[in-house]
């Protein structure tokens, strides 16, 4: 049996892309949870398209989304608007998963 600190954070549980991380808050003796997407490889996918070339003008995807983009779609409630995706896909904080030069 070890002995663990229940201020240092831990893994509570973890899958391929995504880990949950959990532990007390010694200030408020609250619990506190934090996910961390791990989006390499989603970063490798959009490098290996945008390497790949256009295989037709009319069917080429604009970027890579990750699940980590998805679920905050989700939680902020603009899954559905593509103004938002546009301004997401035009972000140069996410040019990097960009398939296509230029703006969407």
């Amino acid at each position: 049996m070890a002995i663990v600190n229940p201020y240092e954070w831990r893994v509570l549980s973890e899958r391929p892309g995504k880990r949950i991380l959990g532990r007390v808050d010694p200030s408020t003796m609250e619990v506190e949870i934090c996910e961390e997407w791990l989006e390499d490889p989603y970063l490798h996918q959009a490098r290996v398209m945008r390497d790949a070339g256009r295989e037709s003008k009319d069917l080429m995807p604009l970027a890579v989304i990750p699940p980590s983009v998805e679920a905050r779609a989700i939680k902020e409630g603009w899954i559905n608007d593509d103004k938002q995706w546009k301004r997401w896909i035009n972000d140069i904080d996410n040019r990097k998963l960009k398939v296509t030069d230029g703006l969407a």
